[in-house]
């Protein structure tokens, strides 16, 4: 048909501003001929930050790529204080590319100074959850469009599995960190149940948690429920834990944390776009036109929380701590008094 053929004509033009590298010629083909409304509003501005070509590209390969990621479900083996067991389920709230080994999972220690539980020192700089809550519970927006509880899980650089040996050095492409590994978007749970899936999420991976602190109910049932361990701080500059975990997010100038979010997603994207697992995240990268529309990409800002998680400090101060007294202990061990 004539409709289709037109169609063909104009993808074989982006295609040729794709093959060129010609990332602003491509936004300007989209703007003036669009597939869709979002197209005719896609700011050159911004998407000159963004490496759209590496995204869009990825985006295809990933659409012909089925077994990249998938569905589960995470629940509790019997209440809170237990292990957390992974369920496969094609209607999952997770959606997960990667999955530790079964000896590295549910790595857990009680912390009787805290009076809590902490990811064991060994998993706990690993991985970052960022999380964007919904503003408001599903009931008090009735009549309205529900807003999304979402969580993006990032995987920190881990030198034990993609470090260099000697002179192999390992592709990047071969990496299984420095990447999303979880991303969570549900609308229709109540805040306990969301904190209750962040909860067994942290627990399973031994990740930290990194949230929007706007509305800080994640906050107060990681406390109420002995999960004050797993919440991720941000270390002022004479060395010390802030009061209180993640970030709070306003439109004035004082507040940066927009802007960091979007800096955080350019130096990741200009390297990980080409091997991001997650088509939903690139999707939201893709689309979003500005920091003013960050209310309307739940994934993308929490894959921003934990982006920028994941640049504290403050797991490693843990471990140096935990490592300082193993070996305070084994040196007192040795001594006869």
């Amino acid at each position: 048909t004539v409709n289709m053929r037109a169609k063909s004509y104009l993808m074989n033009k982006r295609r040729a501003f794709e093959i060129n590298g010609d990332q602003t010629g491509l936004i300007e083909e989209m703007q003036n001929f669009p597939c869709n409304l979002k197209e005719c509003f896609m700011s050159a501005s911004k998407d000159s930050s963004f490496p759209v070509l590496k995204i869009k590209k990825r985006i295809t390969e990933l659409t012909f790529e089925k077994h990249v990621s998938r569905r589960y479900n995470l629940e509790w083996e019997s209440g809170r204080n237990s292990k957390v067991r992974l369920v496969e389920d094609d209607e999952g709230k997770f959606i997960m590319s990667y999955l530790p080994n079964p000896g590295a999972r549910n790595l857990r220690e009680w912390d009787t100074e805290l009076e809590a539980w902490k990811p064991a020192w060994t998993v706990m700089n690993k991985f970052v959850l960022g999380a964007d809550p919904a503003k408001y519970e599903t009931q008090e927006v009735s009549g309205k469009k529900k807003s999304y509880n979402a969580a993006a899980m990032y995987y920190k650089k881990d030198e034990s599995v993609d470090g260099d040996m000697g002179n192999n050095i390992k592709p990047r492409g071969s990496w299984v960190s420095d990447k999303f590994v979880l991303t969570y978007k549900q609308r229709d749970v109540s805040r306990d149940e969301y904190a209750d899936d962040m909860a067994k999420a942290c627990v399973f991976f031994g990740a930290m948690l990194y949230p929007e602190m706007n509305v800080t109910f994640l906050y107060e049932r990681f406390i109420e429920w002995g999960f004050r361990g797993y919440l991720l701080y941000d270390m002022d500059e004479n060395g010390y834990k802030k009061p209180l975990p993640g970030r709070i997010t306003s439109d004035g100038n004082a507040n940066s944390t927009k802007q960091d979010i979007f800096d955080s997603w350019e130096n990741y994207l200009k390297i990980g776009a080409e091997y991001e697992n997650h088509i939903e995240i690139l999707e939201e990268c893709s689309n979003i036109d500005g920091k003013q529309e960050m209310t309307k990409y739940d994934l993308f800002a929490a894959g921003g929380y934990a982006l920028l998680g994941s640049k504290s400090v403050y797991p490693k101060f843990v471990e140096l701590n935990e490592q300082s007294m193993m070996i305070d202990s084994k040196l007192f061990d040795t001594f006869d008094y």
